[in-house]
């Protein structure tokens, strides 16, 4: 009687056992690897790391976002979005070389996006290289052809090069999908002035700082366009509707500068600070 429960006991605790032991066994396999773990919180950590940026930037303090968005970068790289983060602050920042090596990797992780071309091509303007921003500029019209600002760009990297008839040309094409672009006005301006066509450039610049939505940089880029045609008092007359005459007179003197410089190194100085979207 005896050995018949033992003998029933011992199939009893056998089965339990064998219950327990494949229960044990699923729960390993749903439980994460310690690589797993690491990977999650490293992951947790960047999304954090993204967020305190993304409030630093929104503050007003583009440094600390930066760094915070390094950090992202770090903890985890495969991640694309610190990347974009960091070529928007850094370009922000005038850190051209730390915005165009973003942006470059941004391309692997999200390839066929126009807004990464853009930022790479206007990081690689920065840099004045415009032959490489050109190939970005027409990547980014590839991904998006109804975006301008990727003509807006071809016609900048050009106008770098002295080729402002193509410069002009791009402007033109994104006028046709933008009318109403002030930086394709603004910089179609410059390119007709940069080429010698100062009767067109101030027509054209002229309509757009008469616009109701025209502000000071319109008036002063045709005090400009008239202070690289040689006729200094006009430009001064429109310089003084927004500077004072300390500024009119620093500007007088950059136009006689401006003059004096190659057709490459003019192109350059004049494009520098100008918006390249909108």
């Amino acid at each position: 009687m005896n050995a018949r429960r033992d003998s029933t006991r011992g199939a009893v605790l056998a089965a339990a056992l064998s219950v327990v032991l494949a229960a044990g066994a699923c729960a390993t396999g749903e439980l994460p690897t310690a690589e797993e773990i690491k990977q999650e919180n490293a992951e947790s950590r960047a999304r954090q790391l993204v967020r305190v940026g993304d409030a630093s930037r929104a503050g007003g303090d583009a440094a600390s976002a930066l760094a915070f968005y390094q950090r992202a970068r770090t903890k985890w790289p495969e991640w694309d979005e610190p990347y974009r983060r960091i070529g928007e602050t850094a370009l922000v920042l005038g850190m051209a070389a730390e915005a165009a090596e973003a942006y470059t990797r941004l391309s692997a992780l999200a390839p066929g996006d126009a807004a990464v071309q853009l930022g790479l091509g206007r990081a690689l303007i920065a840099l004045d290289r415009p032959d490489d921003a050109q190939a970005a500029f027409k990547a980014a019209r590839a991904a998006d052809p109804k975006d301008h600002r990727a003509l807006n760009g071809l016609g900048i990297a050009r106008d770098l090069t002295g080729d402002h008839a193509g410069a002009q040309d791009f402007y033109r094409q994104g006028l046709v999908l933008q009318p109403d672009s002030p930086s394709l006005k603004n910089n179609l301006g410059l390119s007709l002035a940069l080429s010698g066509k100062f009767d067109d450039a101030i027509r054209v610049l002229g309509e757009a700082a008469k616009s109701p939505a025209a502000g000071p940089r319109a008036r002063q880029n045709l005090a400009l366009v008239y202070g690289l045609s040689g006729d200094m008092d006009r430009a001064a007359r429109i310089g003084r509707l927004d500077l004072t005459e300390r500024q009119v007179q620093s500007n007088l003197k950059r136009y006689e500068a401006l003059r004096k410089l190659s057709d490459k190194a003019r192109a350059r100085a004049v494009h520098t600070g100008q918006e390249p979207d909108g």
